[in-house]
């Protein structure tokens, strides 16, 4: 007879030989796999057919042409055990097949680069998918691609109107105000983001109904605007955050939170116990909110917010007040959250960088008095503009009395590719951002 412990050491022997066998067939070789290329797509919940509603089968929807002038397609594979290869295709291109090193966890992104000649304020277009593939295996995936990176879009709240350039430089430089889109109340932008099309979403912070808002303009040559959700009751709203994956839009009064559902059109106020105002805030692909204000005794405060409705909850606060002052603003670029600084903390943080815990890791940056664009000086920094590449890009504004404007890019949290605009002077002819003599 066979001992029970014998019978168990085969059984693992077995089992072990079983997830080799499983582990190295998928190693060596090659896989095609077949991209049918979309963009994203909405329609309300009425365009849908009753048994979908019935069933919930909702989601946001793909449509095959893009929302402007695609230039290029770029397919780039990786994966833990091999290489980075790139294909390019051309613009015209729907449905793509590439050979891939067999393997797990193979990450395919496709990246459209847009026509430098668009009005649209997308500057690429990005999907992925990760897949596991055995050597012979022949897969077809549908990838969306939704807006990964855009030119620089600011709210110009003390000129009434939301500013346009290229990059850094300055190039291209565009406005729009209220006349322009035919806005009939006070339109003051405060905060800034994009759908998953690229559009320009607005946050309107002025008291008065028809005032107070969150507007979309198609691009910076539009006439009229979109209004995605206004209330007579706000007095201003502050802060904006777009969840392009799952076409949510959060924005916020001072005091209170919502969240906006595009697909069908429903509004939720989230409840925020233990956030007293609310100043800026940016959203990851989880949901999860991270909301640069002050609790309810005015202490200055990082909150973590999950947005999920059964939670709706802080689940995670920076309070160390030696190093937070006035913070004004988040920028989510995981595994960091970074802080603008309004008025630089104990240990000289302009720019604060966190994990996503809410733990600090390190800051960078002076406060300066007096017009200075060098590297690492900071009037205060306000706002993050919404440009959704890798850089930092930070809207740099002093207080009463001096009133000094200008943008910072950097990218990283080193000051490492330092640029301004403008590169000297006081930066009032371009704009007044948030405070004005």
């Amino acid at each position: 007879m066979i001992s029970k412990k014998i019978v168990k050491y085969i059984s693992i022997f077995i089992l072990l030989s079983s997830f080799c066998l499983f582990q190295c067939s998928r190693s060596g070789g090659t896989a095609t796999v077949t991209i049918n290329l979309g963009f994203p797509g909405h329609e309300s919940a009425q365009q849908q057919s009753f048994i979908d509603r019935l069933l919930g089968l909702f989601l946001v929807k793909a449509y095959a042409q893009p929302p402007t002038d695609i230039e290029s397609f770029l397919v780039r594979v990786t994966g833990p055990d091999m290489g980075t290869i790139e294909y390019g295709f051309s613009a015209d291109t729907t449905t793509i097949t590439v050979v891939v090193p067999a393997g797990e966890a193979r990450t395919i992104s496709v990246i459209a680069a847009v026509s430098p000649l668009s009005e649209s304020a997308a500057l690429a277009f990005t999907g992925k998918e990760t897949l596991d593939l055995n050597p012979g295996e022949e897969k077809s995936i549908s990838v969306t691609m939704i807006v990964s990176e855009t030119k620089l879009v600011l709210p110009d709240y003390s000129f009434v109107r939301v500013v346009q350039f290229d990059d850094i430089s300055g190039a291209n430089s565009r406005t729009r105000n209220g006349g322009d889109i035919s806005f009939l109340g006070t339109f003051r932008p405060y905060d800034i983001d994009f759908d998953a099309q690229g559009r320009i979403l607005v946050a309107v912070n002025t008291v008065g109904s028809g005032s107070s808002a969150v507007i979309r303009l198609n691009d910076m040559t539009t006439t009229s605007y979109d209004l995605i959700a206004d209330d007579t009751g706000f007095v201003g709203i502050v802060a904006l955050a777009v969840d392009r994956e799952n076409s949510m839009i959060y924005y916020a009064t001072n005091s209170e939170l919502y969240r906006w559902d595009l697909i069908n059109s429903i509004r939720t106020q989230l409840t925020i116990t233990g956030i007293g105002t609310i100043r800026g805030m940016d959203i990851d692909e989880n949901g999860i909110l991270y909301i640069a204000g002050r609790d309810g005794a005015g202490n200055d405060r990082i909150f973590k917010y999950d947005t999920d409705l059964e939670i709706q909850s802080v689940i995670a606060v920076y309070d160390n007040t030696s190093v937070l002052a006035d913070p004004w603003d988040t920028l989510v670029r995981p595994p960091y959250v970074y802080v603008a600084n309004v008025n630089e903390g104990a240990l000289s943080n302009s720019i604060l960088q966190l994990n996503t815990d809410l733990q600090h890791v390190q800051g960078y940056g002076d406060d300066i008095d007096g017009t200075d664009t060098n590297k690492g000086k900071f009037y205060g920094p306000h706002r993050f503009a919404a440009i959704l590449n890798e850089k930092i890009t930070i809207i740099d504004d002093d207080s009463f009395t001096s009133n000094n404007d200008k943008l910072v890019s950097m990218d990283d949290i080193n000051g490492t590719g330092w640029a301004t605009l403008p590169t000297s002077g006081d930066g009032q002819s371009l704009f007044y951002f948030f405070n004005w003599c």
